[in-house]
């Protein structure tokens, strides 16, 4: 199997769940709890049943933010999705975690919930976890869906230095000058197709991140290259991205789909950064047919 593009036309045709009723199923139905993986306290659900599916949230979201996909999901899926370590109430020491460790903490989870084989979705930072754990255990895992992601994205040098000395501040998200600014200019127009309340949703996963775990993530993609992993993936992987994408860039979805022997893509249009949130639909009809038997998008 070769890359391949993909129109989404009929992909998006599926009516979306509203995201209050997709809430209102989640806090009902979904199991919560947390897994002590000896690094950080790790707060995870699992909701729905059938085919286990990982969902690895990217640098400054949540598990949560996988609501929305989800929703449309449990009848054929058993949907888990844990938060990365933030230093805050759940016992990370930041500093000393390396990208290697948010790895093992994959294994250690799906050990925690008796999980065998299950797919995985990893969005952006997460899609990088997502590469290591295939890597590191592929007969663990069956396929994966990558949602703009990337093996390595390079940063400025004055990014690099930001990072490193952020990983040291207080305060959240919310807290930093010109945030506002920022979503408005960055963040916003990809949302302006959707729902006032996904944007709504979007903003308030992010702000309640603290800063230094932001960083601290910064700083470990600045170290990251998983390139010369990619060759030794044998899984089928779905690249899921969207045409207007102004966080990660064309270079580093063709740097994977270059890289993996076994690579599908898939372009949203009109879609930015964040797909799980204004694509929700569309992306998880993509995954039932990409990850479902009889496998493949057509």
């Amino acid at each position: 199997m070769g890359p391949m593009s993909i129109q989404t036309g009929i992909i998006e045709s599926a009516t979306t769940v509203p995201l209050a009723a997709a809430l209102a199923r989640w806090r009902r139905e979904a199991e919560a709890g947390v897994c002590d993986t000896g690094r950080y306290r790790c707060r995870f659900f699992a909701w729905g049943h059938g085919q286990p599916l990982l969902f690895i949230h990217g640098m400054s979201d949540r598990a949560r933010s996988f609501v929305p996909v989800a929703a449309h999901l449990t009848d054929q899926f058993r949907c888990i999705a844990f938060d990365l370590p933030t230093g805050y109430r759940d016992g990370a020491r930041l500093g000393r975690i390396v990208h290697a460790d948010l790895v093992e903490n994959v294994f250690i989870l799906l050990d925690h919930l008796k999980v065998g084989q299950t797919c995985l979705y990893g969005a952006s930072f997460g899609g990088t976890v997502a590469l290591g754990a295939l890597h590191a255990d592929p007969k663990r895992f069956l396929r994966a869906a990558l949602q703009s992601s990337f093996a390595r994205r390079k940063l400025a040098p004055a990014e690099r230095a930001i990072a490193g000395l952020a990983r040291y501040w207080p305060g959240r998200m919310r807290d930093l000058p010109l945030r506002r600014r920022h979503q408005q200019k960055v963040d916003a127009p990809a949302f302006a197709a959707a729902p006032p309340e996904i944007w709504a949703f979007q903003k308030a996963n992010t702000a309640s991140m603290p800063i230094k775990a932001f960083a601290h993530r910064a700083w470990l993609i600045s170290r990251l290259d998983l390139r010369p992993l990619l060759p030794s993936i044998p899984h089928p992987i779905l690249l899921l991205s969207g045409d207007r994408d102004s966080i990660i860039g064309q270079k580093c979805v063709e740097e994977l789909a270059a890289g993996l022997p076994h690579a599908d893509r898939l372009e949203f249009h009109d879609c930015g950064h964040y797909a799980q949130y204004t694509h929700a639909a569309g992306v998880a009809e993509a995954l039932r047919r990409f990850l479902l038997p009889p496998c493949g998008l057509t």
